[in-house]
């Protein structure tokens, strides 16, 4: 058999490339709007304290599985994250705790407004519906690929991304 190019699909049609093309350009996007604000921190830095404001403090060890983000990439993340001062590490008895820093906690009063900024533009022009159908099957790809984890659904379109004062 003689590979051909014509035997391979167009990249813009495959749900793969789609989906990785938007959340890098997602991504990005948001990198750069935190970066015209002056904060310091990647999205994933975000992830990590985005977490802990919303599920209180965990151990380090449980960062990789919250995160999906190898082992190899969460010390550094961690270590710049409390070299910044948003993070601190409380050692217990058995492990390693992560908490918040009072800096952190007015990092992200900064921060929810410019990702909801953000969020408003990755919506506009994408009716309610065609939201459900969109983050549920995402929702369904990342459980047939991580069947341990909760699939969550959604029911309801999200209406409007905007701040509350």
């Amino acid at each position: 058999m003689t590979l051909n190019k014509d035997m391979l699909p167009n990249p813009e049609g495959l749900l793969s490339f789609s989906a990785h093309r938007a959340s890098l350009s997602m991504n990005l996007h948001c990198t750069k709007k935190l970066n015209e604000n002056n904060i310091d921190i990647n999205l994933n830095q975000w992830g990590i304290i985005y977490r802990l404001f919303k599920f209180g403090d965990f151990p380090e060890k449980a960062v990789p599985e919250k995160m999906f983000i190898p082992n190899k990439d969460i010390k550094k993340l961690i270590d710049n994250l409390e070299k910044k001062n948003l993070i601190e590490r409380k050692q217990s008895k058995e492990e390693t705790i992560l908490s918040l820093t009072k800096e952190s906690q007015d990092l992200i009063i900064k921060v929810i407004p410019l990702l909801f900024e953000c969020a408003a533009l990755f919506i506009q022009n994408i009716p309610p519906e065609h939201m459900i159908i969109t983050v549920n099957t995402l929702n369904k790809i990342f459980h047939n690929i991580n069947p341990k984890e909760e699939l969550y659904v959604l029911h309801t379109p999200p209406h409007n991304i905007e701040m509350e004062n």
